[in-house]
């Protein structure tokens, strides 16, 4: 028998590649509309990947937008958002998705603990120390194995 190697279907985004070489020491709010964009999908993605409804990630991202000084709007499923941020200057859009779907709460306190530290943040951190404090959060572990979860899934159903 072969060995085959599977795929996977979703690529990573690679966001620190949004990372402007000429704004990278600017604080945020003066950043660019791609920047600032790359930071309000990041994080309404990975509010959605540790199980956050969409109505929760919409007032999430909408927030991020208003500190940065940008108006964002979003259509937000099951696992993929897709938003649009507007300013003076331009308008960018970007379609992003998950893999799979879960739930993490130790992920989720981090973000919102992020969420509440921005608007400070904001007005002294670049682009690129914003990703770093995400990368941190993204790194976290998962709360529970699959088989945990599997097992939770079926005692709630037989329920």
């Amino acid at each position: 028998m072969s060995e085959t190697m599977i795929r996977k279907n979703h690529m990573d985004v690679l966001w620190h590649e949004y990372t402007d070489k000429e704004g990278q020491n600017l604080p945020v709010v003066q950043a660019s509309l791609t920047e600032k964009a790359s930071i309000i999908g990041r994080a309404g993605i990975m509010l959605l990947s540790c199980g956050t409804g969409a109505w929760r990630v919409r007032s999430s991202m909408n927030t991020l937008a208003e500190v940065m000084g940008v108006t964002c709007t979003a259509d937000i499923g099951l696992l993929s958002i897709e938003y649009t941020c507007y300013e003076e200057n331009g308008t960018y859009t970007h379609s992003i998705s998950l893999p799979t779907t879960g739930v993490n709460t130790d992920k989720l306190t981090e973000l919102e603990q992020f969420m509440r530290e921005f608007p400070e943040k904001a007005a002294h951190f670049s682009v690129k120390q914003i990703h770093l404090v995400l990368d941190e959060i993204q790194k976290k572990p998962a709360n529970y194995k699959a088989w945990n979860l599997g097992l939770a899934a079926a005692i709630a159903t037989a329920s």
